[in-house]
């Protein structure tokens, strides 16, 4: 691990010269729009590139199994200090050189607050070149960073209305 103005850096530093696309999705995101994510997915998957994520919520961790089954490259940003141990998909993806985990925490910090969460979000989108956001749950966290994000960054989204996917 190596500490620098990140709490620690653990995988390819060399990913964050590639095009890093943000990908962001509410905890509450509609269940039929995992059919849209998907094919966002294969799209992405086919270019050059990587996804910068938290992979926190349940739609971005069903990316990250998606991402990890393909061994496309990735930037998980914590919200906490490094873990101790990785998850077998996770460490297969380290030892090939597709993924890079970066953290602005100790690794002291085990748990991510809300907080801690918006920090971190922001961190991504500063890192990222350009930003998905599958659904921004109305009034939520999510939606109070997609009103922040800097003019000239480019962002898409997957679904516009609360309620349809």
């Amino acid at each position: 691990m190596k500490q620098g103005s990140f709490g620690g850096t653990l995988g390819n530093r060399g990913l964050l010269q590639l095009h890093k696309t943000a990908f962001f999705a509410s905890h509450d995101a509609p269940a039929g729009l995992t059919v849209l994510a998907r094919g966002w997915f294969e799209r992405c998957c086919g270019g050059g590139g990587c996804v910068i994520s938290g992979f926190q919520t349940p739609l971005e961790r069903t990316l990250l199994g998606w991402l990890l089954e393909a061994g496309h490259p990735l930037v998980l940003v914590l919200a906490r200090g490094l873990p101790l141990a990785l998850a077998p998909g996770l460490e297969r993806a380290l030892e090939r050189g597709e993924l890079l985990v970066l953290t602005r925490y100790a690794a002291s910090v085990t748990h991510a607050c809300r907080d801690k969460c918006r920090q971190r979000n922001r961190h991504v989108v500063a890192l990222a070149d350009a930003v998905v956001v599958a659904y921004a749950a109305p009034g939520g966290e999510l939606a109070r960073l997609c009103a922040e994000l800097p003019a000239g960054k480019p962002v898409s989204y997957l679904c516009e209305s609360p309620g349809a996917p």
